[in-house]
Order: structure tokens, then C-alpha cells, then sequence
């Protein structure tokens, strides 16, 4: 169980999921802005693999983004 503790977990956190025309894709280069369907407000999916575990909100702590936490979706 001690190995099991221990283990390292990649999350990603999903402000958006957006449906993007492949021909528009192959124009993106640095500079390129991105409009997503999402307010700063709204949730954010904080997911482990391909399992959603959390729903959050954005937040700041010091100069750096932070996801604070309402409930577990997983």
C-alpha cells in the first residue's frame, strides 16, 4: 500500500472542449488566438486519465493559476 501512495498521477484540468475545423488548425502558429466557448467563471474538469474526478473553478494563488474544488465527479 506504501507503493501505491507514493505513486505519481497526471491530472489536466479542461476549461473547454471545442470543435475546431481541421483547415484552421493547420493555420494556428505562435500568436494565435484561441476564443473558447468558456467564461474565467465557469467549471473546469480536473480529470485523471480518461476519468473526470473533479469539477472546480478557476482561482489565483499568487502568480499562479489554481483550481479550487467544489465536488467530485468520479
Amino acid at each position: 500500500q506504501r507503493e501505491v501512495a507514493k505513486a505519481e498521477v497526471v491530472f489536466t484540468a479542461c476549461l473547454a472542449e471545442e470543435p475546431f475545423p481541421l483547415h484552421e488548425m493547420l493555420t494556428l502558429k505562435p500568436g494565435s488566438l484561441l476564443r473558447l466557448n468558456a467564461t474565467a467563471s465557469g467549471p473546469v474538469i480536473l480529470s485523471c486519465g480518461a476519468v473526470a474526478a473533479f469539477e472546480g473553478t478557476l482561482a489565483r494563488s499568487g502568480d499562479h493559476l489554481a483550481l479550487t474544488l467544489r465536488e467530485a465527479t468520479g
